[in-house]
């Protein structure tokens, strides 16, 4: 994709605490962008593992930074959002990477809808602590309905939102520990449905120390809070109803997977995923 030289302004927050090893590569990720209106707010919480020395090595590519003790990776981007001024926003966990001319996709796609609110899910490449590629995953086409069912149905660094749908139902819920992007997520759905991106947009990392492998019971109690809260958001339906939903989420989820394969994985210069 050729770069971009004018459009929307896209606020990029990104937490992170302790990930010195992964931190880097996630700040290329963004200021590599063939896109030159990015807001880069990189909000670390306190880190004693290096990670203020390589945040200061990018400060000229940074918008603005801070590292202090917080109240954690919820309030960390509740905090960054606050602070952002773009029209277009999201949030990089700083194991995670944006791949390239995904923020120049994004402002083609979201930039004529500044106005109403509206969101964007693109398909993520799985990839482990050494940047190996281990999967790829296009999005489901996603209802509020659907994600109480099944589940998000995408990855989380490859969605991206903008203004007139974060102020119509806010951020990030500080409640939680895991489930703050899917409770965000399941508020956004109940306005619009996403656009569909077209194309692989982010990697999500998988290691030894990432809250999935840490916080699984976490997650598992978030979860059924968040489903608690929702349950008189949608209509109601019988158990045997929902069950023929997951199967048939589950069905097209399976079905995502096998095109993901056949289409082959998406080009990346090498080095761009940490490798």
């Amino acid at each position: 994709m050729t770069e971009v030289a004018l459009g929307p302004r896209i606020s990029v927050v990104l937490p992170s605490f302790n990930q010195v090893r992964y931190l880097e590569t996630a700040i290329l990720s963004v200021i590599r962008q063939e896109y030159e209106a990015i807001e880069l707010i990189v909000v670390d919480g306190g880190s004693t593992d290096g990670s203020a020395e390589v945040i200061d090595r990018y400060s000229s590519r940074i918008t603005s930074w801070r590292s202090h003790p917080d109240g954690g990776q919820a309030a960390a981007i509740a905090e960054g959002m606050v602070a952002a001024t773009g029209d277009i926003l999201s949030y990089l966990n700083s194991d995670d990477v944006y791949l390239p001319g995904a923020l120049a996709r994004v402002a083609w796609v979201l930039g004529p809808a500044a106005s109403s609110p509206a969101w964007a899910i693109g398909g993520s490449i799985r990839i482990d602590e050494r940047g190996r590629r281990t999967r790829f995953d296009r999005p489901m086409r996603v209802t509020q309905r659907s994600m109480l069912v099944w589940g998000s149905g995408f990855s989380q660094p490859a969605a991206f939102w903008n203004r007139a749908l974060l102020e119509r139902v806010g951020g990030v819920d500080e409640r939680f520990r895991f489930c703050l992007d899917y409770d965000m997520f399941l508020r956004f759905a109940g306005v619009v449905r996403p656009t569909m991106l077209g194309a692989y947009v982010a990697a999500f990392r998988d290691h030894p120390a990432s809250k999935s492998a840490t916080l699984a019971q976490v997650h598992a109690d978030e979860l059924g809070q968040v489903r608690r809260d929702y349950t008189g958001s949608v209509d109601g339906r019988s158990g045997w109803v929902d069950r023929a939903a997951w199967l048939w989420y589950w069905a097209c989820w399976k079905a995502l997977r096998l095109r993901a394969v056949t289409d082959g994985p998406p080009c990346v210069p090498a080095g761009w995923l940490g490798e």
